[in-house]
């Protein structure tokens, strides 16, 4: 059992759906997908997945930025200190 199709995996829930299924097993989803159209779910899956890859660096990037300022800052003003 899992709460969202994505928590057991991004993609591909129908196949390892059909693969527990040959086992004598299944997977239930407590909210299922909105559309209810597996390729679609996927599609969806995969575009958010590469959207929160580049917001992720994005944000890293200006992070980094912000770290090297700071110590651009302490260094100078250690440098005006002396």
């Amino acid at each position: 059992m899992v709460d969202h199709r994505d928590r057991l995996t991004r993609f591909g829930y129908g196949y390892i759906a059909t693969l527990f299924e040959q086992q004598g097993r299944r997977v239930d989803a407590v909210y299922p997908s909105d559309t209810g159209d597996d390729l679609v779910d996927d599609f969806v899956a995969v575009i958010t997945r590469m959207a929160a890859r580049i917001s992720g660096r994005r944000n890293s990037k200006r992070w980094a930025e912000r770290i090297k300022a700071y110590i651009e800052q302490v260094m100078q003003s250690e440098v005006e200190a002396c």
